[in-house]
């Protein structure tokens, strides 16, 4: 091999290129689904159950929750509380600068304990028994990720939220005004896109801006996580299964047996190149035994062993595995980590014009598991010693005589 390197650097070239494929693509794909799924029980922990309006049909839900409803989940057994968020779209706007938000009326108190994790200020604090005029701003609202945009507002600072309603027939605009009082802190990736995007007022005061006891989603923490499905089955049953009970578990649950077909998928991709970089080893394997068909003939005649001969090229193949592994192990890591990046980067969308707060990105990290990396270097192996079986049972099958005289 060390004779023979342009060779078996080629041949090693095509294992390196599977392998690589195979670890980098499967990695990215194990650490979109560990990403998923962390964004699922940070967003809502696996405590949490999400009510929601069921019944859907072509005007909207048949069905809406009210927000006195938390009453009849809260005494339900194994339920520690519920809390009701009443949603609406309104402007906010402080001098000439104004963005387009999503409001969300909310008990400050049990919302932060629902959302301890993300419903935290970055500046300023969040009231836990709110006046009529408080405002806690997302983020993304307070400081939009468009450079082009400046900040719309600090804590302490006032801004006018613009309500339209309708009356008659005519569309009124109507304006309150609220004082900052928390600034949060930036949340990102799927669970933390609403919080970011959201202004959230007390829900009293919300019912009477937007006119409504409705309630857009109704959040329910439970003491014990083995209890979801029980729990779940008897909201439903409290509402005539006019709501559906969406719990993480049980979404995490769905989606594992889809993340499982694109690893497969993936996996078969990678899998058909390397299949080719095998076939590539046979064909240099066969070429090299062509050339050294007048060495085999003088180790044969020195009393080399056609057993012999047979584990010097099956030897060949599996180092030409073992290198190809190895490197392809590397390169598909350092592959699968520039492609984390750019997807990072890459993930959210900028605003579509106006004053509007971008979403935030989604961060990627692979996930190098053992069984891939082992499995990847096992793969590697088993088939460059396959496709290097035929070109050394060729080697080894030569008679002496013939060999010598080759050439």
């Amino acid at each position: 091999m060390g004779q023979r390197r342009l060779r078996s650097t080629l041949a090693a070239l095509g294992v390196i290129i599977g392998i690589g494929a195979i670890i980098g693509l499967l990695s990215l794909s194990q650490g979109f689904q560990d990403t998923i799924t962390g964004q699922i029980e940070r967003g809502f922990g696996l405590d949490t159950l999400v009510v929601i309006p069921g019944g859907f049909g072509p005007g909207g839900p048949s069905f809406r929750l009210d927000i006195d409803d938390t009453q009849l989940i809260s005494i339900l057994d194994g339920v520690d509380l519920s809390t009701a968020i009443v949603a609406g779209q309104a402007g906010l706007s402080k001098g000439e600068h104004s963005v387009q938000v999503t409001v969300s009326g909310v008990d400050f108190e049990a919302y932060s304990a629902v959302q301890s994790d993300l419903f935290s200020a970055e500046s300023g604090s969040i009231p836990t028994d709110p006046s009529s005029d408080v405002i806690v701003l997302g983020h993304g609202v307070a400081h939009p990720r468009d450079p082009d945009i400046e900040s719309l507002a600090s804590v302490g600072d006032d801004v006018v939220m613009s309500v339209a309603t309708r009356q008659a027939d005519a569309i009124v605009v109507k304006n309150y005004t609220f004082t900052v009082s928390a600034i949060l802190e930036e949340v990102g990736g799927i669970s933390g896109a609403n919080l970011d995007n959201t202004a959230f007022i007390p829900s009293e005061v919300a019912t009477d801006i937007f006119d409504t006891s409705e309630a857009a989603v109704i959040l329910v923490v439970i003491d014990d996580i083995s209890m979801v499905d029980e729990i779940s089955d008897e909201i439903e049953d409290i509402f005539q299964n006019q709501v559906l009970v969406i719990s993480p578990t049980a979404f995490i649950e769905l989606t594992e047996p889809i993340f499982r077909s694109i690893d497969l998928f993936l996996g078969g991709i990678a899998g058909i190149a390397l299949l080719v970089a095998g076939i590539g080893i046979m064909n240099i394997m066969i070429v090299s035994v062509v050339e050294r068909t007048r060495e085999i003939g003088i180790l044969k005649a020195l009393g080399a062993t056609s057993r012999t001969i047979l584990g010097m090229f099956l030897s060949e193949a599996i180092l030409i595995g073992v290198i190809g592994g190895i490197v392809g192990i590397l390169f598909g890591m350092g592959l699968s980590e520039v492609i984390a990046q750019v997807l990072s980067q890459g993930f959210g969308f900028q605003s579509f014009g106006g004053d509007f707060p971008s979403p935030p990105t989604l961060q990627i990290a692979p996930a190098f598991r053992p069984l891939t990396i082992i499995g990847g270097f096992s793969f590697a192996v088993i088939i460059s010693t396959i496709f290097g079986l035929y070109p050394a049972w060729r080697a080894a099958k030569k008679e002496p005589m013939e060999a010598l005289h080759y050439g």
